[in-house]
């Protein structure tokens, strides 16, 4: 096996550094490493590559899309498996090692990745659990993504008698989709577990995969919604393998992110473009999406959040109205479109 790391960054110096030490502080050194840069400043690249000159680095230069450049980078890229890492990620030393040996003993894989954990209120976290069993029951109403463990959601008479129906619900349905098409993983099994979706910021995956799902070079700089166009056209079902053994952290840096609306509403318009465009959901998938996003609606109206409430609208309107800028813009073929709920 030969590993590539494929690494995009734009305007993050010293993240640069820092991920480059976790990489050089592996147990099981990449035989390649590509970052692809698209900075305005270019000048810290050179001392990065002499800093760094033990390790088997190159650098290439990108217009300014995560999309782009992560594709760039898949291309030129010699080995025969990419570890896709993203510019703030720390690893653990064991974590190419454990992904690589997973990978043997486990022919069938063709994307592994460890625990991918952020931080919330000063903890590591990587589940986002419903609060609770009117939570869980509202998401299932609304079909809505679940992206935690249900064994602890319990309920007493009579909530329990729908509660279990729901459990059951979730449990034949597995850690693929919605009916609406969102994120489900309900099952974290001790070891590993498969899903359909999951972050691919730390992902050790063959070429080949994405070569057959790049990244979609419609989408707006940030790539926000990429990493569901890409696993949701994996040539296998539940195509990504998650274990427990070891962790990746991401460090979220604060540079080129979005506000959390716009960041929001693009992320959603991404979800009802890769519906639209992807054989995977059926005819079903679409009113189940517009009846999620009242879901939401309702949800943000209780929390009195008027730009939420504004931008789940607007999207819903898009959507009957068939102007999703994404799709329009896949069809006239344009790239890098950057939707604005204003």
């Amino acid at each position: 096996m030969k590993i590539t790391t494929v690494i995009p960054t734009r305007n993050r110096p010293m993240h640069i550094n820092r991920v480059l030490q976790t990489l050089q502080s592996q147990t099981r050194q990449a035989d390649e490493i590509i970052i692809v840069d698209s900075s305005d400043e270019k000048s810290y690249i050179d001392e990065v590559l002499k800093h760094f000159s033990h390790l088997p680095l190159k650098c290439i230069q990108s217009s300014a899309s995560v999309c782009i450049q992560r594709n760039r980078g898949i291309a030129v890229a010699q080995g025969d498996w990419i570890f896709l890492c993203d510019d703030d990620i720390e690893l653990n030393s064991d974590y190419l090692e454990k992904l690589e040996l997973y990978t043997k003993c486990n022919i069938e894989c063709g994307a592994v990745a460890g625990r991918l954990l952020q931080q919330e209120d000063n903890s590591w976290v990587d589940q986002y659990p419903v609060k609770g069993a009117k939570d869980l029951i509202w998401r299932f109403i609304f079909q809505l993504s679940v992206w935690g463990d249900l064994q602890t959601i319990k309920s007493s008479f009579p909530i329990n008698i729908p509660l279990l129906y729901i459990k059951r619900f979730y449990s034949r349905r597995g850690n693929d989709l919605t009916l609406a098409g969102w994120p489900l993983i309900t099952s974290w099994k001790k070891g590993s577990f498969q899903t359909t979706v999951y972050s691919l910021g730390a992902n050790l995956i063959k070429r080949d995969w994405l070569l057959v799902s790049p990244y979609d070079e419609v989408l707006d700089p940030s790539g926000i919604g990429d990493n569901y166009g890409v696993a949701i056209g994996f040539p296998q079902s539940l195509g990504i393998h998650v274990l427990d053994t070891t962790f990746a952290y991401h460090h979220r840096a604060h540079e080129n992110r979005l506000d959390r609306t716009l960041a929001y509403y693009r992320r959603v318009l991404a979800l009802h473009y890769f519906i639209k465009k992807n054989k995977k959901h059926g005819i079903l998938t679409t009113p189940f999406f517009i009846w999620s996003l009242t879901g939401n609606t309702l949800l943000y109206i209780f929390k009195r959040n008027k730009k939420l409430v504004r931008a789940n609208l607007k999207i819903i309107v898009l959507i009957l109205t068939s102007k999703n800028p994404y799709w329009l813009a896949f069809k006239r073929k344009e790239k890098v479109i950057r939707p604005d709920f204003t």
